[in-house]
């Protein structure tokens, strides 16, 4: 049976958390994952990053600690002294092993813990109605988390600049020509607004709600491809029918939420700091 999640607004209040041991971050080395560890060490917070991979590069100050999501390899010990988990950890090639599986593994863990560790699990805008393979995971990973006995927030942010960069590129042809359709829109947000946002729910004590985090404006896919043309992305744009899923899926509109324009990196910002115009070079992003 699914839970009713409670979607709210972040809380308004400045009450601070309590909690000040070690905070477990998974996915640390991801996009959104490194945005979070830089911020946490900036704050004086300890850090640990769960991470399968021995020869990964982490930031001085943060602890590694070797662990498998999907096996439940290494939690129990990556969770000792740990009060709060920020859960960035997703893999979109396997999901339901990642996402959902390996969830309901670090949360068994953490309620083995003699007190549990809050958990602030982030998620995607629309995963409780779109019917992405990718997004559905993202939801039951939700409801795991949302039934889970530990104090629990979930963050939903709509899609990354660097998603929409990917996804131009993917409907660019050897010729430098985007095509897109003219019906479809979103709502991208800079992973260092998100980063933000995550850290400033740590120093609040968990709400068990959802909440949701927009980019600051909607606009085409026509509009993002222009604008990548302009800052040197490619060569044109043109607007037609094209195969792919995520503009397909995007076509409902489930990934916007307009009335929650949080972030503060718009699109062309976005593309100007990593492109300035005028610059020269071949696609430096994203």
């Amino acid at each position: 049976m699914r839970c009713r999640l409670t979607i709210g607004r972040e809380p308004a209040d400045s009450s601070k958390g309590t909690s000040m041991g070690f905070v477990l971050v998974t996915g640390a080395t991801g996009t959104l994952g490194q945005q979070v560890v830089a911020r946490l060490l900036a704050s004086g917070r300890q850090v640990r990053a769960l991470t399968h991979r021995s020869a990964v590069v982490l930031p001085d100050g943060v602890e590694r600690m070797p662990g498998d999501l999907t096996s439940g390899e290494g939690l129990a010990a990556a969770l000792a002294g740990v009060d709060t988990v920020v859960h960035a950890a997703s893999n979109p090639a396997d999901p339901w092993a990642t996402d959902v599986e390996g969830t309901e593994k670090l949360l068994a863990a953490i309620a083995a813990q003699a007190t549990p560790a809050r958990i602030l699990h982030v998620s995607i805008v629309g995963v409780d109605r779109s019917e992405l393979s990718h997004y559905r995971a993202k939801y039951a990973a939700e409801q795991r988390v949302a039934a889970s006995g530990t104090a629990w927030d979930i963050l939903r942010a709509t899609q990354f600049h660097t998603l929409a960069v990917t996804v131009l590129r993917s409907v660019t042809d050897a010729n430098g020509v985007i095509t897109v359709p003219a019906d479809v829109f979103l709502q991208p947000v800079d992973v260092a607004d998100v980063a933000d946002r995550l850290v400033a729910l740590l120093a609040r004590p968990a709400k068990r709600r959802v909440m949701l985090f927009g980019g600051p404006e909607v606009l085409s896919v026509e509009r993002l491809a222009r604008d990548y043309v302009a800052a040197g992305g490619a060569r044109s744009v043109q607007t037609g029918p094209v195969e792919h899923r995520l503009l397909t899926a995007w076509r409902s509109g489930h990934q916007l939420v307009p009335d929650h324009t949080d972030g503060s990196v718009t699109w062309r910002r976005y593309l100007d700091l990593r492109c300035p115009r005028g610059a020269t070079g071949a696609q430096p992003l994203p």
